[in-house]
């Protein structure tokens, strides 16, 4: 029997991830923040267009600066796209054989052109679309200009 890994949030809500449970929280504290604002007694346009132009101002502020926090680092230099998403020793030995050895050479790859490549079967595939969707990223839908080797 499989096991399955869920991350439940404070809402309750459960997500497959645990980058998918903190984008979901971190929503719903800025929904908070933006309820909270509005019925703040001491703002100084209660009402209208200022006020509306205030709470979204403060809210993008704080949004893009929790954003900023829960952005990747940089990976050091020198670290291979496989160490960076820890992939197994089949999917890192196919990239590596086919020059594939950084995150940008593997972001111009479509899932067609990657399975191209001898040994690289539909599993490796999964284990690389699901290490990218972990960081936000995913593989172009069809790229006809995209060479492998």
């Amino acid at each position: 029997m499989d096991q399955i890994t869920a991350f439940r949030t404070a809402d309750g809500a459960i997500f497959e991830s645990k980058e998918l449970a903190e984008s979901h929280e971190l929503g719903s504290r800025m929904a908070s923040k933006l309820d909270a604002f509005s019925l703040l007694k001491i703002c100084p346009y209660p009402s209208g267009i200022a006020n509306t132009q205030m709470r979204r101002s403060i809210i993008a502020w704080e949004l893009s600066w929790e954003l900023e926090q829960m952005k990747p680092k940089d990976s050091p230099p020198g670290k291979s796209v496989s160490e960076e998403l820890g992939f197994s020793y089949r999917t890192s030995h196919c990239l590596k054989a086919t020059g594939i050895t950084t995150m940008d050479i593997l972001l111009t790859q479509s899932k067609q052109s990657l399975l191209k490549i001898p040994n690289l079967g539909k599993a490796s595939l999964h284990e690389i679309v699901i290490a990218l969707l972990k960081r936000g990223l995913q593989l172009p839908i069809n790229s006809a200009d995209s060479s492998v080797g």
